[in-house]
């Protein structure tokens, strides 16, 4: 199963074929490094058909289309710095940003950095620093704004070029990842894992109430998400706000555990969807 990337207007857009599934190349040339994110971002969006994850509903699971190499070499240029052969690969090859964790990939024209034709001169070194290490950084290029109010950052500069930092000046600054296809395969990974958790409940005969039960025990997953997640890998137009806000409540048992609790109606239709699902897509009785 190999993703193919189809050019409409302005947008790539990644989608499954089915040719001969005897092949797991795609038609990027150089951009073999992004083979893996490309196929797992076709299995999510064939999972989440109404885009509930967060930022799906603006990104789509598409990307922008590649840039030609003198716009690349342009930015290199207005930057000070030669990017990373993971960073040029997807940016030549791939596309030009969009999809991606939290808020998405930026642009190349949106690229910004600390000082990035500099040297990064490591965690280690910053976090021995006393005072606010804004004034001082150097090497990153800003690649991502991240959901709690922090950016993903690729050292340019120096040594470990190609590493992630994730960075909120004066509060953190830690090594996300070794390379920024890292970064998409953990959130992927996690992404895809929430939708199969509730595909392998739907095909043991779990209920929607039991999905969100366990989906909260085990992952500590909130019920009007699960709810949202399950809607969408149904195909079914339901909301987080009013209609999964409304369809489900939490309570705390005398012995401190917290019971999910779905709404009669909620059941009704879930189920009557869980079932025919389970029965025309999963292929179980």
């Amino acid at each position: 199963m190999a993703p193919v990337a189809h050019i409409f207007g302005s947008l790539v857009v990644v989608s499954l074929v089915f040719p001969s599934m005897t092949s797991r190349e795609t038609n990027f040339g150089e951009g073999k490094m992004w083979n893996a994110v490309l196929e797992k971002l076709a299995i999510l969006r064939g999972y989440d058909l109404r885009f509930s994850t967060f930022g799906a509903d603006r990104h789509r699971y598409e990307f922008n289309p590649p840039v030609p190499p003198d716009k690349l070499k342009e930015i290199e240029g207005n930057l000070g710095v030669t990017f990373p052969p993971e960073l040029r690969s997807l940016y030549l090859e791939v596309g030009n940003g969009w999809v991606g964790p939290d808020y998405g990939m930026y642009r190349i024209e949106d690229l910004e950095g600390y000082r990035p034709e500099q040297p990064w001169m490591g965690v280690k070194y910053y976090d021995s620093l006393e005072e606010d290490y804004e004034e001082t950084l150097t090497g990153l290029l800003v690649l991502m704004a991240r959901f709690y109010a922090h950016e993903s950052c690729m050292v340019v500069t120096g040594k470990d070029v190609g590493q992630i930092i994730a960075l909120d000046t004066g509060r953190f600054m830690f090594v996300e990842d070794d390379s920024l296809t890292g970064v998409y395969n953990t959130w992927l990974d996690k992404e895809i894992g929430r939708f199969e958790r509730i595909r392998t409940m739907i095909a043991s005969g779990a209920g929607i109430q039991e999905v969100a039960q366990r989906m909260y025990d085990d992952n500590q997953a909130h019920p009007e998400n699960t709810l949202v997640n399950v809607a969408s890998l149904l195909d079914y137009p339901f909301s987080y706000n009013p209609d999964a806000l409304a369809a489900r409540k939490m309570e705390t048992t005398a012995d401190g555990e917290t019971r999910i609790i779905i709404t009669d109606d909620a059941q009704r239709v879930f189920d009557g969807k869980l079932k025919k699902y389970r029965n025309e897509i999963l292929g179980s009785s």
